[in-house]
Parts: structure tokens; C-alpha cells; sequence
């Protein structure tokens, strides 16, 4: 029986269908339904013929999409040279419209230290303005800095994480940073699932994101990017969350944007609020979109992020720990979140488990 499915199966390659008297003439005689079988052969190779054409045809979508993407980046890279030798400016020097002024230098990286504290000291002195510690970026040997004025408030930001089953690779992957425009960043994407290949898919869309904010781009555009990134990768599904939390140094404003989140916490004066926004997460369907919410906060106040695996349903306890969180510092409280989320999944399956913990300060060095 096998061989003779095995002559069905060329007669069905060279011609593309079957009919009874090919199955009567290579099946055994004595099959009483030839045309049952004829009609699902048949029927089964064109949806096979079918589906190594829609294969075949996203491979070469994904292939366009990739080298459209490597075409854009060669694009931004021939301006930004083009820009840079038409126009070098060793000092930039910019006025917002609420006044607040911004510096940008342009130094020599060749083997050269930059004492970032004298570097605030002589910009202050130049501009008669008190400017914030430079952020500083290296690339093709030099160094640009960029420094805001001094803002009113600092962030103190801690995290802690906690892989499944005793895991190499957490799915759930983090940064934060200063913009040097007075602007802090934190970022939580968690990748699908646990494991190697959701670390790949959080990695993936945490370090697209946080190079995207870092040049500039809006998080909105930084997300398409993100999104279309991640379904292109691969055939197989990936996604990941977005959970981005951005505090505006000079007057507090909170901007939480989500994209298939977990909820976030945040104590404000001595009282603990939730935010939960139902959002999609990237890697899914096109052209999706952040759920927003923005608040105001004051020094002393505190953001908690966590991914999915702290909240189990339950989160009273979450909100009780930092309602009374006064005297450990932000990653101290990280931990403890992460402990007690590990001990109260005990009893269910093991997760990816991140928090990151935020307080809002007075800025020591007004």
C-alpha cells in the first residue's frame, strides 16, 4: 500500500490532480472508494502547492522589507555624513520655547578623558547658566556631549530580575536612561514566552526602542520601527510587550505609553494608584498604537514597572509593599518586589519576573 502512494504521488506531481483510473491503475485493485481517494489527493496537493507558494512569497516579502530597512539606514547615513561636512559646528547652543537652553560639543575621543564634572563647570561659566551632568556618545573617534540645564528633580532608578526555572535567558529585558534634554527613560519589554527565544524578541525590541529614543525619535515612530521589526524576523510568531515610563525633570510630568503592558503602580502623595491600559503588543498587526496616560509628580513620589510575571491576579500585596516602602532605597524595593512575587508564585508555574522602581527626588545639586 505505501509503494502504491508512492506512484500516486508522482502521477499527482507530473499531472497536478488525480481521477479514478489513476488510482485504479497505481492503487490496489480491490480499493472500492478510487474516487474518494483521487478527490482528496487531489485536494490536498493543491492546498500543498498552495502553501509553499504563500511561503515562498513571504520570504521574498521579508527579504524586500529587510533590505528596504538596511536601504534606510544607508539613506540616514549618506545625510548624516553629507550634513556633517557641509555644515561642522564644534559648539551648538539652543533656546527651547519655555527657555530652557541646550549644549551640544563636539570633542576629540582620541585617547583623551572627559572629566564630565569640569565639563559642566566651564559650559556653566561660558553660558551663565547651571547645566546638568553631559551625556556622552562616542562614534568614528569622537565624542559628542550633550548637556540641559539644570532640572528640578532626579530620578533614582533601580531593577532586579528573576529567570524561569532557573533559566541563562530572561525574556524579559530592561533599560533606562537620561535623554540629556532632561528627560529620564525607563523601558520593560518582555518577549514572548520564556526562554531563549523570548529573549531574543525582548532584546530585539528593548535595544530598538532604547536607540530610537536615544536619537531622537518620538516613541510612537520608534514603535512602528519596533513592530515591523519583529514581524518580519522570522516565520515563526514573535512579539514582545513595550512598557515605556518617561519623567520630565523640570516639572514632574509621568508619561506612561504601553503596547500589551502589565500594570503599573505608582505611589503619589502617600497614596498608591494603578494604571492598566489595554493595548496590543508589538510583532502582531500592523500600524498598532501606544495606550497613553500622563501624571504629575513631586519629589518623594514613586513608579513601579513590572512585567506580567509579578501580577498573578492579586496585586493588593504589590500595592500594600509600596504604599509602606519609606526607607530603602529604589533597588532595594525592586528586590523585594521581585522576592515576594517569586514566593507567591510557588505554588503556580514559573515566570520571567522584572521590576523596576523608580523615586522621584529633589535634584541635590540646585
Amino acid at each position: 500500500t505505501r509503494d502504491d502512494f508512492f506512484r500516486l504521488e508522482e502521477i499527482l506531481c507530473e499531472k497536478g490532480r488525480l481521477d479514478e483510473n489513476d488510482v485504479a491503475n497505481g492503487f490496489v485493485k480491490s480499493c472500492c472508494k478510487k474516487g474518494e481517494i483521487a478527490d482528496s489527493m487531489s485536494s490536498h496537493y493543491r492546498l500543498l502547492v498552495a502553501g509553499r507558494e504563500a511561503e515562498r512569497r513571504i520570504a521574498e516579502i521579508r527579504g524586500a522589507v529587510a533590505g528596504q530597512f538596511a536601504g534606510v539606514s544607508d539613506i540616514l547615513g549618506d545625510l548624516s555624513r553629507e550634513f556633517e561636512s557641509a555644515l561642522r559646528c564644534d559648539v551648538v547652543c539652543l533656546i527651547s520655547d519655555n527657555g530652557r537652553m541646550r549644549v551640544e560639543l563636539t570633542l576629540s575621543g582620541k585617547g583623551e578623558v572627559i572629566r564630565e564634572g569640569q565639563l559642566r563647570r566651564e559650559v556653566s561659566k561660558s553660558c551663565g547658566r547651571r547645566f546638568d551632568l553631559p551625556t556622552l556618545t562616542e562614534s568614528g573617534g569622537v565624542i559628542r556631549a550633550a548637556m540641559c540645564e539644570l532640572p528640578m528633580y532626579d530620578v533614582e532608578i533601580g531593577s532586579d530580575q528573576h529567570i524561569a526555572q532557573g533559566g541563562k535567558l530572561c525574556g524579559d529585558c530592561i533599560d533606562y536612561f537620561n535623554d540629556g534634554m532632561g528627560r529620564t527613560y525607563a523601558l520593560v519589554c518582555d518577549g514572548m514566552g520564556t526562554g531563549g527565544r523570548a529573549a531574543v524578541d525582548g532584546n530585539m525590541a528593548v535595544s530598538t526602542m532604547g536607540r530610537l529614543l536615544r536619537a531622537g525619535l518620538c516613541a510612537d515612530s520608534a514603535l512602528q520601527i519596533v513592530n515591523s521589526a519583529l514581524m518580519i524576523k522570522s516565520e515563526d510568531e514573535s512579539l514582545s510587550t513595550v512598557d515605556l515610563a518617561s519623567v520630565d525633570l523640570y516639572s514632574g510630568e509621568l508619561t506612561l505609553k504601553k503596547a500589551g503592558a502589565a500594570m503599573t503602580f505608582i505611589r503619589r502623595g502617600g497614596r498608591v494608584i494603578t494604571r492598566e491600559m489595554p493595548s496590543l503588543p508589538a510583532g502582531i498587526l500592523n500600524n498598532i498604537k501606544f495606550s497613553t496616560d500622563t501624571l504629575n509628580l513631586s519629589a518623594g513620589d514613586m513608579v513601579v514597572m513590572v512585567s506580567d510575571g509579578v501580577v498573578t491576579g492579586d496585586e493588593k500585596w504589590l500595592e500594600r509593599l509600596i504604599r509602606t516602602w519609606h526607607k530603602g532605597s529604589a533597588q532595594e524595593l525592586a528586590q523585594a518586589v521581585v522576592e515576594e512575587a517569586i514566593r507567591r508564585r510557588a505554588e503556580i508555574r514559573d515566570d520571567d519576573i522584572t521590576a523596576v522602581a523608580m523615586r522621584v527626588v529633589e535634584n541635590e545639586d540646585r
